[in-house]
């Protein structure tokens, strides 16, 4: 696992924190999902999580586009990265977790031109004290 090096637009099996479960003093996600690498600064990792819960509004998220789900093998159900909060945890960190029936945590990427409309949301949210993080194991 130590030999994958993260970029951004990777796409990992991670077991995300939201920030309403952080709040509520849970220290561990409940489950291991889909979330996109932004940045990774020095081995620590930012990464943003993918859901099929539509954010309440529209500047909270960006909905997958149809070609992207497919080269992430995901299903057909609508999908969202969420650009309202992240996680921050060292690179191989323990809530990476290998994919079901596949001895990898990597998803796949993401191509650049949806990872620069996640990112100059992010930017947006963080420019704007929306942006929560979340410091994992750092």
């Amino acid at each position: 696992m130590n030999s994958i090096k993260p970029h951004p637009g990777m796409v990992v099996h991670y077991e995300y924190l939201w920030h309403s479960e952080h709040e509520s003093g849970l220290e561990d996600g409940h489950k291991a999902r889909r979330c996109i690498v932004i940045d990774d600064e020095n081995g620590i990792v930012t990464v943003s999580p993918i859901t099929h819960k539509q954010p309440a509004k529209i500047m909270d998220g960006i909905e997958i586009p149809e070609n992207v789900k497919t080269l992430l093998n995901m299903d057909q159900d609508r999908s969202w990265v969420i650009c309202t909060e992240v996680n921050r945890f060292s690179w191989v960190g323990p809530d990476l977790k290998n994919i079901p029936r596949k001895k990898s945590f990597v998803h796949g990427t993401i191509p650049n031109s949806f990872y620069q409309k996640v990112l100059q949301r992010i930017s947006y949210n963080s420019e704007g004290g929306v942006l929560k993080t979340i410091a994992r194991t750092v």
